[in-house]
Formats: C-alpha cells, structure tokens, sequence
C-alpha cells in the first residue's frame, strides 16, 4: 500500500507543483538600466527593485502552505506531506534562482555604471 502512495504521489508531483500556487505570481522582473547612460538614481532604484524582486511572492508562498499544512487532515499520510511541501520549495526556490540571475544582471550595470563614471 505505501509504495501504491508512493508512486501516486510522484505522478502526481508536476500537477501539484504547477497547481499548488495557483494564487501566489511572481510579478515581472524589473528592468535593468543600462550602466553605461544610467544615473546614480536609476540605478538605486534598480537595487532596490532587485531586494525586493519576490519577496511578496514568498511571503504568499509560505501564507499558503501554513494554510494548507492547517488545511489538512490529521492522518495525512507522510507522502501527501512530501508532495505539498515538495511543491512548495520548488516555487520558492525558482523564484530564488530568478532574484540571483537578476542580481547577476544588476551586478554586470553596477560594473558598467562604475566603469562610465571613472572616465
């Protein structure tokens, strides 16, 4: 019986890690100016805007799985645990993954920026 659990659960992942969140959107990535042309005050606000890229998202993220953890049934079985709590890290950590590019990119501005202001 448990590895008939188990192997629903696993088919069952790439529904709920889709479905999961279906509240919860990560908004668009701010954009990041160009450090070359950019002002001292564009490219603040664009830091800004890189700290604060998902963090709502997250917040709602870890709203809806202690709404659903409190959701559940009390023998809920340990494999229908995994998979919510499954689904929950992989949107939280892809939009980790998204704020670190993002941050690679504003990183790249500051050097251009740095770079154009020495001349």
């Amino acid at each position: 019986m448990r590895k008939t659990l188990t192997i629903v659960a696993a088919l069952a992942f790439p529904f709920f890690a889709a479905t999961a969140h279906a509240a919860c959107t990560l908004e668009a990535e701010p954009a990041i100016p160009d450090g070359k042309s950019a002002t001292l005050d564009h490219m603040k606000a664009a830091q800004a805007a890189v700290k604060a890229y998902g963090v709502d998202y997250r917040a709602c993220l870890d709203a809806e799985a202690a709404a659903a953890n409190a959701a559940a049934p009390k023998d809920e079985s340990a494999d229908a645990k995994n998979v919510r709590a499954t689904a929950t890290a992989a949107a939280y950590n892809g939009s980790i993954d998204k704020q670190t590019a993002l941050a690679a990119k504003f990183n790249d501005a500051v050097k251009a920026y740095k770079a154009a202001q020495a001349k």
